[in-house]
């Protein structure tokens, strides 16, 4: 036991009341670190807090930690006690030190607290505790003393392995996006640049598609307690599976060529090429028309008819009441003239209205009481009358400049943006605008969803199947055990190109805070805007507004943001680890 005693004097105005100084004195036990205060009330004074922290700090025990409610028990009893009283009223607490370890063992974080009234941290304690721990590398010293003579820091880096340099995974480079820029027409003035869709690129038997650029092994790191920080895991991943009208170059695998004329069309980790077929007009001469390819029609395509392509099509004339399902762009140099439901109090488009379901973008001159739906964009030369309208991204009516842009009646949804320089009619018609979401994302994603699990349940029989052969290799056949490796690298590619499509349909539901309405020149009364949840009726005829989200509020007031320049897809596709 350490004895510290103190004897207080008495302020002037104290001394005057009394002439008796307060017996006042500490003890400090050493093995349990308590400090106890002992009061002797003989001299008749009050004590008070202030007089206590003063004697501490005259005796070197201010550092300990007082207890707050023993503090004020000890002077309340000193109040009223006649005899000596002791009391325990604070604890000695040595300095600690405390390290955190990332998960990934590339970092170690230091925190020091303070003593009070014990003994401070030093680099010993903390080396010692490092040492406990089992780091070893990347140490860092001067960071340790520099933390030490603070007395105190939080989450200070002490120790910092070197990490592994990632590789670069399997690259596919697009061999035709030069000679698909030499194609395209460049007009500063028009909306889209690339503008005449019946440009088609088309290759030939021999010319070069595709590019595969080998993965790059990344470098070994090491992780502060000496081991090996293994870089991401590249799979070497190769041409898809399924190219029609292509294949590998025989002298060199890595290259993939055409072996047919007809268009070129990415799919996967390849690409295969769509054959073209011309023909004058669609009709019940040339009946319905479904094949893998691109179609050009010289002439029109009459009501009642049916299309379908996995590629581009291009009518030169005017598309009636027909259906159409592409897996690429549509272009209509005439227009598309569908049937209104005539029926009283009909809020919809018939069945036998003109119908198109295109992944790309769909253009024409003009459209009538026709369902249209795109995966990209909808570019419309003139008017666009009671439609109903879906774009992912743009729904554009009319050229910069000119007099006869708008859109009267119908729906019209997009995510991005829609443009045109009237909105609605004289006559009040309703006139529905949306813009801000995906209007495919919902329905997209559950599909998607359902494909993965259909996937996943695939692959992991496979996984357990493999696991039984491995377990008990007498029953495994060698051909069986590589078609079972094979299709599951091929299970675990499809998983990667669908988790990334799922993602980026997770996206869509969130709202576009750039989506905005541009009306030009006039919104009629009837015109009816969304921009995600926000909706906004005109209550009468107006001039030209352009309507977007101000921190979260519809405005008519709004300023679209500059465009960016459009910057070139990422050519690099990572997948996943590989099966087996």
């Amino acid at each position: 036991m350490a004895l510290v005693e103190n004897d207080l004097p008495l302020t002037d105005q104290e001394s005057d009341a009394n002439a008796h100084q307060i017996a006042l004195w500490f003890l400090v036990n050493e093995e349990s670190g308590e400090l106890q205060a002992h009061y002797d009330p003989a001299a008749n004074q009050s004590l008070t807090q202030v007089m206590l922290r003063n004697a501490l700090q005259d005796a070197g025990l201010d550092g300990f930690k007082l207890i707050d409610s023993a503090v004020n028990d000890f002077l309340a009893h000193a109040q009223k006690t006649k005899q000596i009283l002791i009391w325990v009223i604070a604890k000695r607490r040595d300095g600690e030190c405390r390290l955190r370890l990332s998960a990934d063992l590339m970092q170690a974080y230091l925190t020091i607290i303070p003593p009070e009234g014990g003994v401070a941290v030093t680099s010993q304690d903390v080396d010692a505790v490092l040492r406990q721990l089992g780091v070893t590398y990347g140490v860092k010293h001067q960071a340790i003393a520099d933390a030490v003579a603070l007395g105190e820091c939080e989450d200070v880096v002490v120790a910092e392995g070197d990490v592994a340099k990632e590789g670069v995974p399997t690259q596919f480079i697009n061999l035709l996006d030069e000679k698909r820029e030499q194609l395209s027409h460049i007009d500063e003035n028009a909306v889209v640049k690339f503008r005449d869709l019946s440009h088609l690129l088309i290759v030939q038997p021999g010319d070069k598609l595709l590019r595969r650029v080998p993965p790059i092994p990344g470098v070994n790191g090491i992780d502060i307690k000496g081991g090996v920080a293994f870089p991401q895991a590249l799979p070497d991943l190769h041409f898809g599976h399924d190219y029609p009208g292509a294949a590998p170059h025989p002298e060199d695998p890595d290259l993939l060529i055409a072996q047919i004329e007809g268009q070129p069309v990415p799919t996967g980790y390849g690409m295969m090429v769509n054959p073209v077929i011309d023909v004058p007009q669609v009709d019940l001469s040339v009946g319905n028309i479904n094949f893998d390819g691109t179609l050009h029609v010289h002439g029109d395509v009459i009501a009642g008819m049916q299309i379908k392509v996995s590629g581009d099509v291009i009518i030169q004339g005017t598309l009636e009441a027909a259906q159409i399902e592409a897996g690429g762009n549509v272009a209509v140099s005439g227009g598309i003239i569908g049937h209104a439901d005539l029926s009283p109090g009909a809020s919809s488009l018939p069945a036998d209205t003109a119908r198109v379901i295109c992944k790309g973008s769909l253009q024409a001159l003009f459209i009538e009481c026709a369902h249209i739906e795109a995966g990209d964009s909808i570019y419309i030369e003139r008017s666009v009358r009671q439609c109903e309208l879906i774009a992912l991204n743009d729904i554009v009516v009319g050229n910069p400049g000119s007099k006869n842009s708008q859109i009267i009646g119908g729906s019209s949804q997009a995510r991005h943006m829609i443009k045109a320089n009237v909105m609605g009619a004289p006559s009040g018609v309703k006139t529905r605008l949306q813009v801000g979401l995906d209007p495919y994302a919902g329905k997209a994603i559950v599909q998607k969803q359902a494909l993965i699990n259909k996937k996943n349940e695939e692959l992991d029989k496979l996984i357990k199947l493999l696991k039984f052969y491995k377990a008990n290799p007498k029953k495994a056949d060698p051909a069986v055990m590589a078609k079972i490796i094979s299709t599951g690298q091929l299970l675990q590619e499809e998983l990667a190109v669908l988790n990334q499509e799922l993602a980026q349909l997770n996206e869509g539901l969130q709202v576009d805070e750039d989506a905005h309405i541009e009306a030009n020149r006039a919104v009629f009364y009837g015109a009816e805007a969304r921009i995600g949840k926000q909706v906004w009726v005109a209550k009468d005829d107006m001039g030209s507004a352009t309507l977007g989200l101000v921190d979260g509020q519809l405005v008519t007031g709004y300023v679209p943001k500059k465009k960016e320049e459009k910057k070139e897809p990422e050519k690099v596709q990572r997948g996943p680890a590989r099966f087996g």
